[in-house]
């Protein structure tokens, strides 16, 4: 047996569960799938040379990739619900990032921190010439997240670009889901007092780890705990906040969200 043909039954076996309208469709994925881990090529041409009686082959992937029969987003989900079951752990860390494609297009990607790795769970791609994104933006990854996610105790990581006040209103909102985003040193931080809210300034510096309870931020004073963590040598220190009382486990949880950088849409 070919190589190719023992590659093909394995990834066969592995997708077979998905809800396929057509067996054809799997066929012709599975073998797409042994094309381009055996080419290291994204071209379809290129996958062509790894098929097994690869006569029109080419254009069979061309309509698979355009066949509206195909619901990747459920074909996807379904998979990832059977990796899911899998895992031991009840608590999952799912980081949230943005990055550009040719200065034209901006990725929004929910990922899940997993031994080191970040495996994409959902993502959006649009026309947008920053990074930044608005809550709007990337609501719908977050709400499909939630419905995948049902059952697990969850904890968003995010960069300080999605310090929002909409996103710590949504997360109010969900039951299991908690958040550690980092924001700006100039973020606007209050202390509850019996006259109303005073604004505070937050004074940290390099080497110094400290952790504040019951604050509020933004001019909407949402409920937050932070942990602040400057080590020496950085630039600046990192600004955690969370909803639940911080701890040296916050920073640890936090700093994993840079595993994100080492999949396929990191930068």
């Amino acid at each position: 047996m070919q190589p190719e043909s023992r590659l093909y039954d394995t990834i066969l076996k592995l997708l077979a569960d998905a809800p396929w309208q057509d067996r054809r469709h799997l066929a012709a994925v599975s073998w797409m799938v042994v094309g381009l881990l055996s080419s290291g090529w994204i071209a379809l041409s290129e996958w062509t040379a790894f098929v097994v009686g690869r006569a029109q082959y080419e254009r069979r992937f061309q309509r698979w990739l355009s066949n509206p029969r195909i619901d990747v987003l459920q074909l996807y989900s379904s998979m990832l619900r059977n990796v899911l079951v899998t895992l031991e752990e009840r608590r999952l860390l799912v980081a949230l990032d943005t990055t550009m494609l040719w200065n034209t297009f901006c990725v929004v990607q929910l990922s899940l921190v997993y031994r080191g790795r970040a495996i994409p769970l959902v993502w959006k791609v649009m026309k947008h010439a920053s990074a930044s994104v608005a809550f709007r933006d990337y609501r719908g990854v977050l709400e499909f997240a939630v419905r995948m996610l049902k059952g697990y105790e969850v904890v968003l990581l995010a960069d300080r670009g999605f310090m929002h006040g909409d996103l710590l209103r949504w997360h109010q909102r969900q039951t299991d889901w908690h958040l550690c985003i980092r924001c700006k040193r100039d973020v606007g931080l209050f202390e509850k007092t019996c006259r109303g809210y005073r604004a505070l300034t937050l004074r940290v510096s390099p080497g110094e780890v400290c952790y504040i309870h019951n604050f509020y931020v933004t001019a909407a004073h949402l409920p937050v705990h932070i942990a602040v963590g400057w080590e020496k040598g950085a630039k600046e220190p990192w600004i955690i906040v969370s909803d639940q009382p911080t701890g040296h486990e916050t920073l640890y949880e936090y700093g994993r969200r840079f595993t994100i950088e080492e999949n396929v849409f990191g930068s």
